[in-house]
């Protein structure tokens, strides 16, 4: 299937990724360099299920064109956010890649 040309157009935002990488024994979580993806920014509020089965309110949903390799255990620092002394990092509520008829299509982040 071809690739959604207009689908692409709307990835014209950039976030910050900071992937995990360990947490000491007081649970102190340690993030990895920060990695900018292009994505679309959706501000709205609205109520969806954790990870863990629980409703939460997002404030944000991030989508970024196909797979990545987004966890849970990152965190993101949005646009407006950036500036910020320390930027402001997002924990992430929920990752979930969706597909087309044949491939992963795109993935979506709520924080």
């Amino acid at each position: 299937m071809p690739w959604d040309s207009e689908f692409d157009s709307m990835m014209n935002q950039f976030v910050v990724v900071r992937p995990f990488v360990s947490e000491d024994a007081y649970g102190e979580a340690t993030y990895g360099t920060g990695i900018e993806y292009r994505c679309y920014i959706d501000s709205e509020p609205r109520q969806i299920i954790d990870q863990e089965g629980q409703t939460v309110v997002s404030n944000t949903k991030i989508y970024f064109a196909g797979p990545q390799p987004i966890t849970l255990k990152d965190v993101v620092i949005l646009p407006d956010e950036a500036g910020d002394d320390p930027p402001r990092e997002r924990p992430i509520i929920s990752v979930s890649t969706l597909y087309d008829d044949v491939s992963p299509h795109h993935t979506e982040v709520h924080v």
